[in-house]
């Protein structure tokens, strides 16, 4: 490789990463908001065992809630933290779909306008900017592992016992990430097999049998483990239910990939054509056209991992689509307003992004300035696309000034008090978190995940009285909070 070609091979991807955090940095300013109380004061409250295994929403989370639970941990309330953890994620993201695009034969100039183009859509920033939403970015880096971890063992031209033990292990990583896992675990055999290099009788068997037992896996913990959320949500995510609501899940699948296809589109000017129905089709029409031109011109094995990375993206709406249906016909959302729901969207575009880098690097092929005069337009009207319509990024101040307005009362005491002294608080509702469907045990709960289970702040202890059957229960279950806790009768 000449000088200027391994340069670019490392400036490339760096640049574009640098984009994609600079675009999504307002997040770092983001709050806690919805679900994220219950997610912080689960973990704040049970063990590490306690909290992977809990479910949520239709969704397991073993791998997720196990990260969770060290980021509530490490940073309790003090949510930059948590922000830059997750930039940092979708900045490797971008990276790792960079050099994805260009193991699989994409040029560099167009494997750099796919990565930018997929991690500076504006489409991501309900994922990136909201905690509870965590769980897909790093799906996404666990599937991108994958791809290249498949594609390795094809360079090399056989299966090792541990290449098989690693795509079980990115399986199982994948499918407890996010919900829409489960579509990466039950395609693992057809990327194998289609992708990978020819596996002996017992390997096969084991990723055949893969999506099996971790489906097995997902049912055994939605049906024994008790779930927060209760009734709400998760009683509408089962099979009978998406049966029961097959027009809806079609209509919608069909309208969250339209929506999905056209962001990737329309960038930073998806905002200016919001609700262009006819525009949208047309773009996710020509996204289509473009795919199948491209699957026409590649060789067998960019054909099929095209075609596997556009059915993991597929799927991913799929899922999404079977599992908020029945819940989202209920509450009276029309599929189309269903479809725009920003967080439905970054990890099933990662897989149309792969689909379409690859099948514009076929049609491109030969044609290597023309390609990089596109990129470079494509990079002039980008940059005034974000400086017109930059991603709004909802940080949540509403939930942070709440939360400050929750504690002052507590912080006076506390200044007030002499060195060493214990200060009794009633434990009254904690407004930013009574519109969320769990228990996040009132203001005691919010100091939890604010500091910690010893209930300390500069020397001196906070307590809240609660009825005693309450702490009893507490107690009886084992809950940290009880720490926190005094009788008040």
């Amino acid at each position: 490789m000449a000088a200027g070609a391994r340069i670019r091979a490392v400036v490339c991807p760096v640049l574009v990463a640098g984009a994609a955090t600079a675009v999504f940095a307002p997040a770092l300013r983001a709050f806690l908001h919805a679900d994220d109380f219950c997610h912080c004061f689960d973990a704040m409250n049970r063990s590490l065992p306690g909290f992977a295994v809990q479910p949520w929403g239709g969704h397991v989370y073993l791998f997720r809630n196990a990260l969770l639970w060290c980021l509530v941990h490490a940073f309790g309330m003090e949510t930059r933290g948590y922000f830059t953890a997750i930039l940092f994620a979708h900045a490797l993201n971008v990276v790792l779909l960079h050099r994805v695009l260009r193991r699989y034969g994409a040029a560099p100039a167009l494997a750099c306008l796919a990565a930018a183009a997929w991690g500076t859509s504006p489409l991501l920033a309900g994922t990136l900017g909201w905690i509870a939403a965590l769980g897909q970015v790093v799906l996404a880096t666990v599937f991108l592992g994958l791809l290249l971890a498949v594609a390795g063992a094809r360079e090399r031209g056989v299966v090792r016992p541990r290449d098989v033990v690693l795509w079980v292990l990115l399986a199982f990583l994948a499918s407890t990430s996010f919900g829409m896992g489960l579509a990466v675990a039950g395609l693992l055999p057809l990327l194998a097999w289609w992708c990978g290099p020819p596996a002996p009788p017992r390997v096969a068997t084991a990723l055949w049998l893969t999506p099996v037992a971790l489906l097995a896996l997902y049912f055994v913990v939605r049906d024994t483990v008790p779930s927060p959320v209760g009734s709400l949500v998760d009683d509408t995510v089962s099979i009978g239910s998406a049966l029961g609501a097959w027009r809806y899940v079609v209509v919608m699948a069909v309208d969250l990939v339209v929506y999905g296809a056209s962001s990737l589109c329309l960038g930073f000017y998806g905002t200016a054509v919001d609700r262009a129905a006819t525009v949208r089709a047309v773009l996710a029409t020509g996204s289509g056209v473009v795919l199948v031109a491209g699957l026409a011109r590649m060789d067998r094995l960019a054909r099929r991992r095209t075609i596997v990375a556009v059915a993991v993206g597929l799927g991913a709406y799929a899922l999404v689509a079977a599992g908020r249906s029945p819940f989202l016909e209920i509450v009276k959302f029309t599929p189309l307003k269903a479809a725009t729901v920003a967080r439905y969207h970054y990890f099933p575009t990662l897989g149309l992004a792969i689909g379409l880098g690859l099948a514009l690097a076929a049609l491109a092929r030969g044609a290597g300035r023309v390609a990089d005069a596109a990129v470079v337009t494509w990079m002039a009207i980008a940059g005034v696309g974000f400086a017109r319509h930059p991603p709004a990024i909802d940080t949540f101040e509403v939930e942070r000034r709440a939360t400050l307005a929750a504690f002052a009362p507590i912080r006076a005491q506390l200044d007030a008090a002499p060195p060493g002294a214990a200060v009794v608080v009633a434990n009254v509702d904690f407004a930013p978190a009574k519109a969320v469907p769990c228990e996040v045990a009132g203001l005691a709960g919010a100091w939890l995940c604010a500091y910690g289970a010893d209930g300390t702040f500069d020397g001196r202890s906070v307590r809240f009285a609660v009825p005693r059957a309450e702490l009893e229960a507490a107690r009886g279950r084992g809950d940290r909070i009880a720490r926190l806790m005094v009788p008040k009768d």
